[in-house]
């Protein structure tokens, strides 16, 4: 074999490796790209106002399945402070239409001249959705725990989500919140209510 040969074929096999090389790293920066495209999209903020007696604002912070509840509403002489962490479990879903069942702490601070104190309570739940128009859902979620003698917690919302992109949906429903624990110093915290609400997901 000629040195003109064996330069050609050492062309060649440079000439055909590279690309491969080449399209490997790309390959890698596409999945690499997919990967944190969906990480982004696991995340979603909703702010929500409720119109009840003393009125609540509402912010809901979800990661997944978790999410971070958190809602204040002013008194005349007491601010009382909800705040609920939960985490959602598909038990069946098909065409957008499905039930979930939820597990979670909820509790709720007072701060005020009466009352200055901290009360947590387990919940679980069970929440029902389905789809009636393409960007639209109806939703039913309940969750609480009774503790006999010792107090209840009853958390009921119903509402509409319409999604006008995948980025943003609007809510809207009723709210009602029933927390009653007896102790020392007796914790209550009652909203009922419609609500609004938008959801940004990034």
């Amino acid at each position: 074999m000629n040195s003109k040969k064996i330069f050609l074929l050492t062309m060649a096999n440079i000439f055909l490796a590279t690309p491969t090389f080449a399209q490997d790293d790309v390959d890698l920066e596409i999945k690499k790209a997919v990967n944190s495209l969906k990480k982004n999209l696991d995340w979603s903020v909703e702010a929500r106002y409720t119109s009840d007696n003393e009125k609540a604002k509402e912010v809901v912070l979800r990661y997944k399945n978790f999410s971070v509840d958190y809602m204040q509403r002013r008194g005349f002489s007491e601010t009382p402070h909800y705040l609920k962490l939960n985490a959602d479990n598909e038990i069946i879903s098909l065409m957008g239409t499905g039930a979930t069942w939820s597990y979670g702490l909820s509790s709720i601070h007072w701060r005020g001249t009466a009352k200055d104190s901290l009360v947590p309570m387990p919940t679980v739940g069970l929440g029902l959705y389905m789809a009636i128009m393409p960007k639209m859902n109806l939703y039913i979620n309940v969750s609480g725990m009774y503790l006999g003698g010792k107090g209840h917690l009853r958390d009921f919302e119903s509402g509409l989500r319409y999604s006008p992109s995948k980025n943003f949906t609007l809510t809207a429903g009723f709210r009602s919140l029933d927390f009653n624990f007896h102790s020392k110093n007796n914790a209550e915290f009652k909203l009922n209510g419609p609500f609004i609400g938008l959801r940004s997901d990034f």
